[in-house]
């Protein structure tokens, strides 16, 4: 440790003491990093269909997402996921909040608050008579893993008149100030008997209103269903459904090198796992799961068919557990992807929530959380402190780099200072200090879910054990890490402002920092294509000093790839279109190691270490 660096922890310990207010805050997301992604992969159609919908019109969003489907919907500024709800009727959501289509606020302006988000269905044809009773369903929950609405937030339903051309309100819901409590998704079931509505050319829409400069006041819709031949008590449907994401195999992390988890697969895998169902019926339903678990090459590794299983409580949770048996293969390479197909054979009202696919990712770094954030987490202290998080190492390697996943407020970007640390193991809290980086500041790089890497200057080599990873700041800012509510590690997040080493209390989620380990070919892995780091294009001359060129593959789109270029401090130095083997100029940038990334046009992404030297 250098002297600039003691005088920093010095410095910072002198003020922790004068410290009588600090604490950690947990607040909604300044921008949904998900749909800022989708937004500059694809353009979003909203033109309508050119004939309209027939009954039975059924949506549960059990569909990846981020965007509703442009079959049913006009719009796309409801958020689809897996992530926010709270044991939903089926997987799936359709998210309210004060973050636009594009994931940014839809004002900048503090405690603004007005109409958000709008899911707009396309055209239905009700051109049917009262007697045909018809009624419109639907789920909802305010809050879920997101933040609360309060009395002054509301949701709102209203139908389109083709007579009147104009929208009439139908339902709404709002949110409630203290005490908050958590609800239950709750059914709404609406009579559809005005012949204001029966017509060929009905719509439907939900819009909140919100706080509108950041991710608050959440709803969640779920389930819609609008059919004939039903009444006020057809509350139950014949479907059994996926409920939830289900966790990694692994028995500690959601991933981890590869490296490190061969050394003793067993140790590393869950003795159980479990993956839930739900249903919207309440009496007993036929039906069989199975999963399979395959490789990279698409070989079934492990799998159990279809076994029958008992019957669900309605909307309650119904966990299927097995034993794992299962250890993944052992391969050379460092970088691997497996996934498991979950599935129901079901006989049911709806089929598309009956399947999931989960990536089991290995690469070089260790993650506790699933690469989605639901709130971000702060320090707030007058003179700076610490945050760190425990890992676990399982064998002896390099800390290379340290990835974190920050998330923008208001589109601002913090240039205050931070100092990446690790601690090693105390008496359940961290101990001593083993490790102080160089100075960073937070910057917010393309790409799924976004995760700045830091590469450290002088990585340190960890023994197998227990170590505490964060950061320290020296003043009173606040870095808003992404903070992961579907995975609980609040017992590994501890912070100091004064000296003492405190617990989070009274939060559920984990801290999205992920240690790299390995050479310095290992230098950054990316949260969703590890198996292509560093493969699939070349770099030359290296180093070099004045042009450089990238060789892509032949099967990609050349004339779409785009290069970002970063210091060891983050900072961007390079951002803009290229072609394959096009000269890229680099004699304005002081000599040192920079990180690339390149982005191809089908969505990959490829990172590689230059060294200039002019």
């Amino acid at each position: 440790m250098n002297l600039m660096h003691k005088t920093l922890l010095l410095l910072i310990f002198t003020l922790f003491f004068l410290n009588a207010h600090a604490q950690i805050v947990i607040e909604p997301l300044g921008v949904n990093d998900v749909l800022m992604q989708a937004a500059k992969e694809k353009n979003k159609s909203t033109k309508t269909n050119r004939s309209s919908l027939e009954l039975p019109f059924i949506e549960d969003f059990s569909y990846p997402g981020p965007y509703p489907r442009n079959d049913y919907w006009a719009d796309s500024s409801a958020f689809v996921n897996w992530d926010f709800p709270i044991e939903p009727p089926s997987i799936g959501v359709a998210t309210f909040d004060g973050l636009d289509k594009f994931g940014n606020p839809y004002s900048t302006t503090f405690e603004e608050h007005g109409a958000a988000d709008t899911l707009t269905s396309q055209a239905i044809n009700l051109n049917y008579a009262p007697a045909d009773s018809i009624y419109f369903s639907f789920f909802y929950q305010p809050k879920g893993r997101g933040n609360y609405p309060e009395f002054e937030d509301s949701l709102r339903l209203e139908f389109y008149s083709v007579s009147q051309e104009q929208w009439i309100y139908a339902w709404s819901a709002v949110g409630q100030d203290f005490p908050q409590t958590d609800i239950r998704f709750r059914q709404v079931m609406l009579p559809i008997n005005d012949t204001a509505w029966m017509h060929n050319g009905f719509r439907f829409r939900f819009m909140n209103y919100a706080s509108l400069h950041a991710g608050f006041d959440h709803w969640h819709v779920d389930y819609i269903r609008i059919d004939r031949g039903r009444n006020r008590f057809d509350t139950l449907y014949n479907d059994v459904a996926f409920l939830e994401r289900p966790f990694s195999f692994l028995k500690d992390y959601q991933s981890m090198p590869y490296r490190h988890f061969k050394v003793t697969p067993p140790a590393n895998m869950t003795d159980l796992f479990s993956v839930n169902v739900t249903t919207t019926r309440s009496i007993a339903t036929d039906y069989s799961y199975r999963y399979q678990i395959f490789n990279e090459s698409g070989q079934v590794r492990d799998e159990i068919l279809f076994e029958p299983q008992p019957t669900v409580p309605f909307l309650q949770v119904l966990p299927i557990t097995r034993e794992v048996k299962y250890t993944y293969d052992a391969y050379p390479e460092d970088y691997h992807t497996f996934y498991t197909e979950y599935r129901l054979n079901t006989n049911d009202l709806n089929t598309q929530n009956d399947f999931m696919r989960i990536d089991q990712v290995f690469s070089n770094y260790y993650a506790y959380d699933d690469g989605t954030a639901e709130e971000r987490l702060s320090l707030v202290a007058n003179s700076g402190g610490f945050v760190a998080l425990k890992f676990d190492i399982a064998k002896t390697d390099t800390l290379r780099a340290v990835q974190m996943y920050f998330n923008q407020v208001n589109q601002g970007s913090n240039d205050r200072r931070f100092f990446i640390m690790v601690w090693n193991a105390g008496t359940n809290r961290p101990g001593n200090i083993v490790y102080t980086s160089q100075e960073f500041e937070p910057f917010y790089p393309e790409g799924v879910n976004r995760f700045s890497t830091f590469v450290l200057d002088e990585p340190p080599v960890l023994e197998q054990g227990t170590y505490y990873i964060g950061w320290a700041q020296t003043s009173n800012f606040r870095l808003s890490v992404g903070f992961d509510k579907n995975i609980n590690t609040a017992d590994k997040i501890f912070f100091n402002t004064n000296g003492t080493w405190n617990t989070l209390v009274g939060e559920q989620g984990t801290l999205m920092i992920r240690p790299l380990f390995g050479g310095p070919d290992d230098i950054v892995a990316s949260d969703n294509t590890p198996s292509n780091a560093n493969k699939g294009i070349k770099v030359f001359p290296n180093p070099v000093s004045e042009h450089f060129q990238i060789l892509l593959p032949e099967a990609v789109n050349t004339e779409a790839a785009f290069i970002q270029l970063y210091d060891l401090s983050g900072k961007l130095a390079i951002s803009r279109n290229f072609k394959s083997q096009e000269l890229i100029d680099c004699r304005q940038l002081p000599d040192g190691i920079y990180i690339g990334l390149v982005t191809l046009s089908e969505g990959s992404r490829h990172y590689f270490k230059i060294i200039i030297t002019n």
